[in-house]
């Protein structure tokens, strides 16, 4: 099993994330960005339904950020997939 921890920023968005079509939830999203090992982060805009999926694979690139409202990007805090099964256990760290 994964427990993932992620980090918040509510209404906020960083540039260069590739928009992921296949997810139907953001549920789908977060998961998509646990089994995908090189992804740091996603931002998750709920302004569409269902919401759009935007996955980031570079860290550098998360510090430039811009104000978008119903945009939730989460971070990975950390990740421990230490026996190769994908169930999630994510957490929410403020």
């Amino acid at each position: 099993m994964c427990t993932v921890r992620w980090r918040n920023r509510t209404n906020t968005h960083s540039f260069d994330g590739q928009q992921h079509w296949g997810v139907a939830s953001a549920e789908a999203c977060l998961h998509y960005c646990v089994v995908t090992t090189t992804c740091v982060a996603v931002d998750i805009d709920y302004k569409y339904l269902p919401a759009h999926c935007w996955v980031h694979q570079d860290p550098a690139r998360l510090y430039y950020t811009a104000p978008i409202f119903n945009v939730v990007q989460y971070r990975v805090v950390s990740r421990d997939c230490r026996d190769g099964t994908f169930a999630v256990l994510s957490t929410l760290v403020i």
